[in-house]
């Protein structure tokens, strides 16, 4: 264990190469990448004075924290335990049929290209919050849809006896990201962690989830606490053109044949995947200092 440490520190010491700045970043493997970015966003000033603008405050921090979420990833129940695909020698009791999948090449970077983002302070939204009963859904998805398409949205919403009702198999709220009453706990019926009914659930959400919830789920009525919005708008181009640019050393390296250019693709690649880590790492992490 010493050895390792050892070896650790003086690889640490190597890569780093008397790099002050990089030895004092947040996290080692998005040092590089994140004073590339700084570097970009600084050549144009605006970009300090929209972040000043945008800046969040403690109680908004922790609902977009409380908002965040990883990928959709979770096993259909119904296939719990079941071999599923053509039959063959090695698995002759497999259920007859073809298993289709996709694969997204640099699915985060290119989200981090694409896709809108918020791009101003989230600012009350008082015409959202309220109690809404079953009858009254339809009306509040318009008005969410008309307010979507300039805005991105942040809501804190509870809900009312949550039934899933969706076609996948896979339901959408995570019990991790959600609070209830103690006295709910025994009747919340869940599939690993995956929420099929409550009778009753808080929790923080984007649009997008919003949207994925009322459609996944039928529930007896909502009342939306709070609500925010920020202006839509694609990330700043100096950012971008970062991204962009890992992207481009990844893709002309991937058939490399000689070892030097394979360390500089294995290299891109990584600098590629950090600018996704390096967006959302938290900035209200503890600091512990060994000495």
């Amino acid at each position: 264990m010493v050895h390792s440490i050892l070896t650790s520190d003086e690889c640490y010491g190597l890569l780093i190469d008397g790099d002050v700045e990089i030895g004092h970043s947040l996290d080692i493997f998005d040092g590089y990448v994140r004073k590339d970015c700084q570097k970009s966003m600084n050549s144009e000033s605006k970009n300090r004075a929209n972040f000043q603008k945008s800046k969040l405050t403690p109680e908004l921090y922790r609902m977009l924290r409380a908002a965040f979420r990883g990928g959709n990833t979770h096993a259909n129940a119904a296939h719990s335990g079941q071999l599923i695909g053509e039959p063959c020698k090695r698995y002759p009791y497999a259920k007859g049929g073809i298993i289709e999948h996709w694969d997204i090449a640099s699915s985060y970077p290119s989200s981090i290209l694409i896709n809108t983002f918020p791009m101003g302070p989230f600012l009350k939204c008082s015409e959202l919050e309220g109690r809404y009963r079953a009858e009254n859904f339809k009306a509040l998805m318009r008005n969410c849809v008309e307010l979507c398409r300039a805005n991105c949205i942040l809501l804190k919403v509870r809900l009312i006896d949550v039934r899933y009702i969706g076609s996948c198999g896979v339901p959408y709220i995570p019990i991790s990201k959600t609070m209830y009453r103690i006295s709910d706990k025994d009747e919340i019926i869940e599939d690993n962690g995956r929420i099929y009914s409550a009778p009753l659930l808080e929790m923080a959400l984007t649009d997008i989830d919003f949207k994925i919830i009322m459609r996944d789920y039928d529930i007896g009525a909502l009342e939306i606490v709070e609500a925010y919005t920020s202006w839509r708008g694609k990330l700043p181009e100096e950012l971008r053109s970062v991204v962009l640019d890992y992207y481009k050393r990844k893709t002309l390296l991937k058939h490399a044949d000689s070892p030097e250019d394979q360390y500089e693709y294995a290299k891109a690649k990584e600098y590629l995947n950090s600018t996704y880590g390096m967006m959302v790492m938290r900035i209200d992490r503890l600091e512990f200092e060994y000495v």
